[in-house]
């Protein structure tokens, strides 16, 4: 029921009451991005922790601590039992000392590395053949060389059947005329000559000539030389050679590889140098072999400081109680605990176990995390949250959620959201229309105009033609007076029960209808949200759409004036069983009667059912629109 606030035309002032509501909702929305937040969430899990049995047993046990009761203790003892023994002693005395710095040294030396493969060298069957060897008479020395191997490989050669035929071939006495004919050509002129005498041509020429003619020509000549020739001595003897089996010999080896070997092999058997070297194997004793310099070297290195010092280290306690610790897990577990016992974290434990349970307590990380919840307990932010989020100033909030808005700051109609039109229009005609007692045409967003985020509804004088709705005759195109618009959630947002409201600045001219309502499928059921006419009009209509005379209607009506000299924020609260209207909050109007019980949606609108004159243009501005939903009708 309106109070006296409402009868009175008292309302609180816009700014303010937006004011209020909006730093009411920032800071609801503040509580609940806080409610989510990781820091709530670690702040409850560190209640939980520091209130837990466990975190209480965690205390005691620190208050109760004893550095003799702890592993630490047990290791420390360990360490020092480990510390004193004699092997460990002794293996660290070693590690630490020159001797086993100078063993190292030596045993990656380059010289006990030769006297290794020395002393392996000396006692090997190889170094006692050698010595062996090197004992026995001359001509074994000489029979057993390389050198007597040369001389073998020589007389096979020599004794060849080819060497053999090639030096007969040429140490014959015929050999200096066979290679006479063959440089003056005597072979190769004989048969010649041969060719020639013997031809048809030649003898036709003898033929035709007289005796005495053929004497003193050329052919002749070639007779005589040719006769000559068969029984010079040169010739004779070419032919003995020619005709020799040694000839093949010769062709095969003369100026060959096989021959120059032989012959450079025949002349070192025949040097100096070969009986000089052959000399050198029969006197040569051990003294003289590389055997023997290996052994003088063995033996020098043997006798060296280094190397005896070498042995008799490697030999000793020291060592052998080195080698068997070195790496062993004795040592590893001995330097284990040794770095532990000298770490930090153990003299830091072992401090901590040792001083003053209260002390203990207040280094602990429990008391940090103790101190750290109490502190955040009494901080601004946890004391604001915990004092506010179950405050009942917040209870709207709590059980309204917003279900659609619209702050109008594109500079231009959202389509996903508005229509210019009537829903019917829309769906049946794909155009706009007006009703039957409208003097002005709904245009399709002409007359919907933006300035600084407000959405603007004009109302204008001028002329059109457009269609009309009449509930006998239909729809009829007729001439209209007068433009104004409307934008309409019809076919994006409908719905069942909720708080529905607006920021409105109604035009001050009382024959000028602004309008801020609410339908469904037909015209019935209806809400008028606000309708600023004569007066501001809160009411609503239900009933039979199709029987007029069964329409019912509420209303009531507040002065207009008033509330067009500012913007008010226009509420309708509607719930199943009642209908409640608001000025800025202040209840001005509510029935329990007709209530709808379907989806609606909503109509912003401006236009004029009479006449008016010179006080057009005229606007209805809308700052914004929004709509909630009570949780328990959220299915709706």
């Amino acid at each position: 029921m309106a109070g006296l606030r409402a009868l009175l035309g008292i309302f609180p002032k816009t700014s303010e009451y937006e004011n209020f509501r909006n730093s009411l909702e920032e800071e609801y929305n503040a509580l609940i991005a806080f409610s989510i937040s990781e820091e709530l969430k670690d702040y409850l899990k560190l209640e939980k922790n520091v209130k837990s049995a466990e975190f209480e047993q965690k205390k005691k046990e620190i208050f109760s601590l004893r550095f003799n009761q702890t592993d630490d203790y047990l290791k420390e003892k360990e360490f020092l039992r480990l510390k004193k023994s004699g092997d460990i002693k002794l293996y660290y005395k070693t590690k630490e000392s020159q001797d086993l710095l100078r063993f190292n040294k030596i045993e990656k030396s380059k010289e006990l590395e030769e006297y290794k493969n020395l002393d392996s060298y000396v006692k090997s069957a190889e170094f006692a053949k050698a010595k062996q060897e090197a004992s026995v008479s001359a001509k074994k020395k000489f029979l057993r060389s390389d050198l007597y191997k040369t001389l073998q490989q020589f007389q096979q050669q020599k004794n060849s059947e080819s060497i053999k035929g090639y030096y007969k071939f040429v140490n014959s006495k015929f050999y200096s005329d066979y290679n006479a004919a063959l440089k003056k050509g005597i072979a190769i002129r004989v048969n010649d000559l041969k060719d020639e005498i013997n031809s048809s041509e030649f003898r036709e020429k003898k033929s035709s000539m007289k005796k005495s003619e053929f004497k003193e020509s050329p052919e002749y000549q070639k007779i005589v030389e040719y006769k000559s020739l068969l029984k010079s001595k040169e010739y004779k003897n070419y032919l003995k050679l020619h005709n020799s089996h040694t000839l093949k010999y010769y062709n095969d080896l003369k100026g060959s590889i096989e021959l120059e070997s032989f012959e450079d092999l025949q002349n070192f058997i025949l040097s100096d140098e070969f009986k000089q070297q052959k000399k050198e194997i029969e006197s040569r004793s051990f003294k003289d072999t590389k055997e023997y310099l290996k052994l003088q070297r063995y033996n020098e290195l043997k006798d060296s400081d280094d190397i005896r010092f070498y042995f008799k280290f490697k030999k000793s306690k020291e060592n052998k109680n080195f080698n068997n610790l070195d790496g062993s897990e004795r040592i590893q577990g001995f330097e284990r605990v040794k770095e532990y016992i000298e770490s930090d974290e153990f003299i830091k434990h072992k401090k901590y176990c040792t001083q003053s349970p209260n002390k203990r307590w207040q280094e602990s990380k429990e008391f940090a995390l103790l101190q750290k919840y109490y502190d955040l307990k009494a901080s601004e932010k946890f004391v604001w949250y915990y004092k506010n989020i179950d405050s009942k100033r917040f209870s709207w909030h709590r059980t309204w959620l917003e279900s659609f808005s619209e702050t109008f700051d594109m500079g231009k109609i959202d389509t996903k959201k508005w229509m210019t039109k009537y829903y019917w229009g829309e769906e049946m005609l794909k155009d706009s229309y007006s009703l039957s007692y409208d003097k002005h045409f709904v245009t399709d967003g002409k007359n919907i105009e933006f300035d600084h985020d407000k959405l603007e509804i004009i109302t204008r004088e001028e002329n059109i033609k457009g269609k009309s709705w009449h509930h006998t005759m239909g729809f009829i195109t007729r001439e209209f007076g007068y433009t104004s618009g409307l934008i309409s959630t019809g076919k994006s947002f409908r719905q069942k029960y909720g708080t529905f409201e607006a920021k409105i600045k109604f035009c001050s001219h009382k024959k000028i209808l602004n309008a801020f309502w609410m339908v469904a499928k037909t015209q019935v059921p209806h809400i008028d949200v606000a309708k600023a006419a004569k007066k501001v009009i809160f009411g609503n209509a239900w009933g039979n759409a199709r029987d007029l005379k069964s329409i019912r209607i509420f209303k009531k009506g507040y002065n207009r004036g008033k509330l067009s000299s500012d913007y008010f924020i226009y509420t309708l609260e509607w719930k199943p069983n009642v209908l409640t209207w608001k000025i800025n909050g202040v209840e001005v109007a509510s029935t329990r009667n007709g209530v709808p019980e379907e989806p609606m949606y909503i109509v912003l609108s401006a236009g004029l059912q009479e006449e008016v004159n010179g006080i057009l243009p005229a606007k209805m501005e809308v700052d914004w629109v929004r709509c909630f939903q009570h949780s328990d009708f959220l299915n709706n």
